[in-house]
């Protein structure tokens, strides 16, 4: 499989102090463009050969954003990320959540 992309965006950050925690925030959105993108898989059997192609060339964009939490006295963080990929045929949605408390 080769892919060859370009990509052009931003990202937005803040930076904020809570008293007894502080939060990280960002913003990003990207423009892609995958010059590259046609895969395939042939499956072997006992009976002809079966091929499925997915094309994914093209250009899509991508937004999203996190939250990171952290305490002051460094004992607990957590984290949220949020982010969606869109083409005219195809939408990603993935998320991810994450906590850490030492005792």
């Amino acid at each position: 499989v080769t892919s060859v992309r370009l990509g052009l965006g931003g990202r937005l950050g803040l930076n904020a102090d809570h008293g007894t925690f502080s939060s990280k925030w960002s913003l990003f959105a990207r423009y892609w463009n995958e010059f590259e993108g046609e895969y395939d898989v042939t499956f072997h059997s006992a009976g002809p050969d079966f091929t499925l192609t997915d094309d994914v060339s093209g250009s899509f964009g991508e937004v999203g954003g996190t939250v990171n939490v952290f305490g002051a006295d460094d004992r607990f963080s957590a984290f949220l990320n949020l982010g969606v990929k869109f083409q005219d045929d195809y939408q990603s949605t993935e998320g991810s959540l994450g906590i850490r408390w030492r005792w």
